[in-house]
């Protein structure tokens, strides 16, 4: 069994209830997005040009998840790439507002997973293993693609 299968295993032991799993679904991306907007304050000039942070974090975690795992990682990287690409918008809204949303995603975001965890009975799986937290797109991920499946059958 590969690191992502044990990985996949352990992470599976604490999302088992269907709604816990669709919580995680909708409340990771709102995390990663704030992550991403926030620093996308911080920026890098290379050679007369401006790379955000937001873009070296999604290229990182994006080459992990494609190592991690090619199908369920390369599918994450794809959705991580697409949140950094919206966040151009975030710098459309004024300053006040801009932090408003992305405090008020990741609150939101932690706040839905942590339902879905008192629904399912069970603390979160990163209490027990932090790297949890590094793989949570392929994880989510891998259960829309299942959730997929199973409103197909």
């Amino acid at each position: 069994m590969g690191l992502f299968e044990k990985q996949m295993e352990s992470y599976g032991s604490y999302h088992s209830h269907p709604t816990n799993k669709l919580l995680h679904i909708l409340g990771t991306p709102f995390i990663f997005f704030s992550i991403l907007g926030a620093s996308s304050h911080l920026t890098l000039n290379l050679a007369g040009s401006v790379l955000g942070a937001h873009w070296i974090i999604a290229g990182g975690l994006s080459l992990w998840y494609v190592y991690f795992n090619l199908l369920y990682g390369g599918l994450a990287a794809l959705w991580i790439l697409g949140l950094a690409a919206m966040v151009p918008w975030l710098w459309e809204l004024s300053d006040s507002i801009r932090w408003i949303v992305i405090i008020g995603m990741q609150v939101g975001g932690w706040a839905i997973l942590f339902a879905g965890h008192g629904i399912e009975g069970k603390k979160p799986a990163l209490f027990d293993n932090l790297t949890h937290i590094f793989n949570a797109a392929p994880f989510v991920t891998a259960e829309l693609i299942d959730l997929v499946k199973s409103k197909r059958t």
